[in-house]
This record gives C-alpha cells, structure tokens and sequence, in this order.
C-alpha cells in the first residue's frame, strides 16, 4: 500500500511538472536552441533583465547576407555590438547603427518591436568588477553609471561611421583618443563606441586606435583587448526569448 501511494504520488508530482508553465517554457526554448547547443550557455529573457546592469555587454549575430559575409571575412561570431545601460531601474542599450547613429534605445521597445527576430542569437557577457567588499563594490558601480552618463552625453547622436582601412591596418590612437575628449570624434561604428566607453570608464587599455576594433574582438575566446586589473568580462551567455514569445501568444492567459 505504501508503494502504491508513493507511485501515485510520483506519477501526479510529474503530470503537474509537465503541465507547467516552466516546463513548456523550457521546451520552447530547447526547441530554439542549435544543434549543438549543449556547447553553449542559456540565460531567460527573465534572468538577463533581472541581473543586466551598466557596462554589461551584449553582442549580435544578425540574420543577413551583408553580416554573414562580414563574419566570414573576420572570422567572428558578431558582426554587432551594444552596452547596457540601466537608468533608474530600465534597461536600455547604447549602440551605434547606420540608421541611428550612436543612440539609446529602451529594451523594451526593443522587444515590442520584435527586434530580437532580426539576430540569430543575442549573447550577454557580465561586466565583472573583481572587489570583495560590497561597499566599495557599490562605490565602483556607481562611479561606472556616473562616468558612463558624461560618456554619453559626449557622444549621443553622433554619426555611424566605419574606417574599414583601420579595421584591417592596427593604427595608433589619435591625439584626441589618448586626451579622452571622444566629443571630438567624428563618429563611431559600434565596436568603436562600446571600445571608446571602456576606455573613459577606466575598464579596458587604449592600445590602439578604438577604430580599429571589431564586434569579435570581444568575444570570450579572442582575447585580443586588454582589460586593466580589477574588471573582468564574464562567459557569453545565449538570451533566450521563449519566455517573451509565450506571453506575446497569450499563452498565460
């Protein structure tokens, strides 16, 4: 009798499991994912919203013939690139595109517009900042929001501009590069821009010109920026957009 009621305790524990909310989520999502996706790292569109902060990067691979043949001539993952910016309490994201130049755009309008269809996959990679004492963690943080808000504020609505030449030939910085005064610049394609925010935020070393940095060169297995002591980017991390999906099909309801 004791086993019976234990087997049908076990069967109505995993009927309630399978009917679930979460459950069908995770299917979706699995049903999303790339052949090979045991290779990869997944976050929910829920997690990544609940732990995005400034200075977190994200990168796109986008779904056109124009960026397949980008990323097969540098060899990269990402053909896009963009830094989160989280202002009290929404997420948004700086980036620069050909059609609007170095802007903000609200991760929510970002979602109501379905933008996410346009990438095969969105990536998130945590900015760490390697301090122990939350304390001065916070200070750090904190300063990071302040430094990145006069970063912008230098920046906004700057023209999209890609130095293709300097993609492919390392050149030095140029003078007003290494004196900081980015509102100098002419504009900026989107690996520039997040290279430049780096910089003024103290997070990553001007070795070379920031033009000259391209979406890949931030991926976790390239390792070709150098990011000064005490900061660390973490793993890429796939976002997955199943949860959003669902709500949009009414699938709550």
């Amino acid at each position: 009798k004791d086993y019976d009621i234990y087997k049908k305790f076990i069967y109505n524990l995993g009927s309630v499991i399978y009917n679930s909310n979460g459950y069908q989520i995770n299917k979706l999502g699995l049903s999303l994912r790339t052949k090979k996706f045991y290779e990869d790292t997944y976050i929910t569109l829920f997690e990544f919203e609940s732990m995005a902060k400034t200075g977190d990067l994200l990168l796109f691979q986008t779904m056109e013939c124009v960026s397949d043949c980008q990323r097969l001539f540098t060899r990269d993952q990402y053909d896009h690139i963009a830094c989160v910016i989280l202002r009290n309490g929404i997420i948004e994201i700086f980036e620069s595109t050909y059609n609007d130049n170095c802007s903000l755009l609200e991760w929510r309008r970002f979602k109501f517009n379905l933008y996410n269809l346009v990438f095969k996959k969105i990536s998130l990679r945590r900015l760490n900042i390697e301090e122990e004492d939350p304390d001065l963690l916070n200070e750090i943080q904190e300063r990071i929001e302040q430094k990145s808000e006069d970063f912008i504020t230098k920046v906004d609505k700057k023209d999209y501009v890609m130095s293709i030449p300097k993609m492919i030939f390392t050149s030095k910085p140029d003078k007003y590069e290494i004196k900081g005064e980015w509102d100098k610049a002419d504009g900026f394609c989107c690996s520039a821009l997040n290279a430049a925010f780096y910089v003024y935020n103290g997070i990553m070393k001007l070795e070379k010109s920031v033009h000259c940095v391209r979406p890949g060169d931030f991926e976790q297995d390239k390792n070709r920026l150098t990011i000064l002591p005490g900061y660390s980017f973490g793993p890429e991390k796939i976002i997955e957009f199943s949860d959003d999906f669902l709500r949009r099909t009414n699938y709550y309801k």
